[in-house]
């Protein structure tokens, strides 16, 4: 006998009540698993599109520090 089978034959020995809470459960069980996977699936396609931006990776070949520059830019447009 598979889960499912042994789900069925215990339940089915209970008060409709108790079917009840178990079904409800069941559905809680679906909804969190759905939304679940909803959130990796967001991750993902985040993860994705970021990477295929094409200003991603821009920075990886400027030698020096950011900040360096950054402030010498400041300074350029300040004075």
């Amino acid at each position: 006998m598979n889960l499912l089978e042994q789900i069925i034959s215990h339940s089915r020995y209970l008060p409709e009540e108790r079917q009840q809470e178990i079904l409800d459960f069941i559905q809680f069980l679906e909804h969190q698993q759905l939304k679940s996977q909803q959130l990796l699936e967001t991750k993902s396609s985040l993860n994705r599109s970021i990477r295929e931006n094409p200003a991603f990776g821009m920075w990886m070949d400027m030698k020096g520090s950011s900040r360096e520059w950054l402030n010498q830019l400041r300074q350029q447009q300040w004075t």
